[in-house]
């Protein structure tokens, strides 16, 4: 196996520097899904030429080793505080802007994916990865919550993913099946895991339409069910007031199911770095003097470049779908 060195280009303002041309002693770079934006935080030594950055500034991240650099960050900087020895700089990801703009909008006949588009476009933000087929009969949008509140409450009732890709568009979809992304070996990429089963948690409260969508048409969705649920009488459940049919809400409901079971497993991995991966991602862990466990799907991932550790990734994961 080669060594190979860590490297990092951070781009502020369209000026490219290097840890050392930047005077930049460290750097945590977070992604995660929503409701909380990606952020970077720059550590950095007195004297440096980004020491006088300004809020709102560009910046932009790329990590990796030697030559081949992956980017992993684009947004803002949120906030330039002094410490001792040098300067901490804190940016969050371009999502970030959606979090300061409010819209009005009645949405009628809309996919999900469509009124997020709508959202997005209206707030200023860029389109990444965005798919949520399921069709809402209406859905309102007001100035009282920004629009990043609202792409939330979305992923929520879609059962969707939200977060941002590498260059600050907003991804929007279902949790990812299929083949891992990565294999993580016991000696080689992984450095340190905890990681096992825990307790599972009860079945979470069922989901029902409001309204008669299913049972008298599409027209008659404004006729209140007495039993939502079809027992009498009525037991827990969880009314929705996008919700007019039953296939919505058992689409919700198998949702929420579905969290509940992948939540039934996961851990914190310490790997070296790898800038490929994001929260999202799939990744199996093998070789563990233990046993292995079944496959991971990435939660949060933070990448750490510092004198200490080199270049290390941090995952949070959880059981894949």
């Amino acid at each position: 196996m080669t060594l190979q060195r860590p490297t990092a280009q951070v781009t502020v303002d369209g000026q490219a520097l290097s840890l050392p041309e930047g005077a930049i002693a460290g750097m945590r770079v977070e992604l995660g899904f929503g409701p909380a934006h990606d952020r970077a935080v720059l550590a950095l030594w007195a004297g440096s030429v980004l020491a006088d950055v300004a809020p709102g500034t560009p910046v932009a991240i790329a990590l990796g080793f030697g030559d081949d650099r992956t980017d992993v960050f684009s947004g803002a900087v949120e906030a330039v505080d002094a410490v001792p020895g040098g300067v901490v700089v804190e940016a969050l990801a371009a999502t970030a802007e959606l979090s300061y703009a409010r819209v009005a909008q009645a949405y009628l006949q809309q996919t999900v994916a469509d009124i997020v588009r709508d959202l997005v476009s209206q707030g200023g933000g860029s389109e990444g990865d965005i798919d949520a087929p399921s069709t809402l009969y209406a859905y309102h949008v007001d100035e009282r919550r920004p629009v990043w509140t609202h792409l939330v409450e979305l992923a929520r009732l879609a059962s969707c993913d939200l977060s941002s890709d590498a260059s600050g568009a907003v991804c929007f979809r279902a949790p990812r099946t299929g083949p891992v992304d990565r294999e993580l070996r016991h000696g080689a990429e992984l450095l340190t895991w905890r990681i096992g089963a825990r307790r599972r948690l009860p079945d979470p409260v069922p989901v029902v339409p409001h309204g008669a969508a299913s049972e008298a048409g599409a027209s008659g969705w404004h006729l209140l069910l007495r039993t939502p649920d079809g027992n009498s009488p009525s037991g827990p459940s969880v009314v929705h007031a996008a919700v007019r049919d039953r296939d919505l809400a058992q689409a919700l409901d198998d949702g929420r199911r579905a969290a509940r079971d992948r939540a039934a497993a996961g851990g914190e991995l310490v790997i070296t770095g790898d800038p490929s991966l994001r929260p999202g991602s799939l990744v199996s862990v093998t070789d563990l003097p233990t046993g292995d466990p079944d496959d991971q799907r990435v939660l949060a991932v933070a990448h750490v470049v510092d004198a200490t550790r080199g270049f290390v990734t941090l995952l949070r994961t959880e059981a894949a779908a």
